[in-house]
C-alpha cells in the first residue's frame, strides 16, 4: 500500500488494549502515509506487562486483536517508509506501561505538533 492519507479522525472511548496501527510486513512496507489532526481518546488504560513484539502474521487478516495487546497504548507503526504526521493528539483514562507511541523499522519523513512523539526520531 502506498500513498495514503488519513485527516480529521476523532475517536473516542478506544479499547485500550490496542493502539492505532501501521502495519505493513518487512518486505512489504506501507510506503507514503499522511495522518492529519488525529484525536485518539482510549478508555481505560491497563497494567499488563508490556508485550513483546509481536509476530509478523503476514496470511492473517488485517485485524488489530490478531497481535494481541499491542507494545504501544496510542501509536504503533511497524515496516512504514515516507511517514509523515501533522496535529497528532493521544490520551488515555489510566495508567498504562506501555509507551504512547512506537516506531518499529518505520522511517518518519516528518513530525509536526505530535504529542509523545519518541525524541529520538
Amino acid at each position: 500500500m502506498r500513498n495514503i492519507e488519513v485527516r480529521g479522525l476523532k475517536a473516542t472511548g478506544i479499547d485500550p488494549r490496542f493502539a492505532a496501527i501501521l502495519a505493513g510486513l518487512p518486505d512489504r512496507p506501507i510506503e507514503c502515509v499522511q495522518l492529519r489532526d488525529i484525536d485518539l481518546a482510549f478508555r481505560g488504560g491497563t497494567s499488563e506487562p508490556v508485550p513483546a513484539g509481536p509476530l509478523e502474521l503476514a496470511d492473517a487478516y488485517p485485524e488489530p486483536s490478531m497481535f494481541g495487546p499491542t507494545p504501544a497504548w496510542g501509536f504503533w507503526a511497524r515496516h512504514v517508509t515516507g511517514l509523515e504526521v501533522k496535529h497528532l493528539r493521544l490520551s488515555r483514562d489510566g495508567g498504562d506501561p506501555r509507551p504512547p507511541v512506537l516506531l518499529d523499522d518505520a522511517q518518519v519523513a516528518r513530525v509536526e505538533d505530535a504529542q509523545y512523539w519518541p525524541d529520538e526520531v
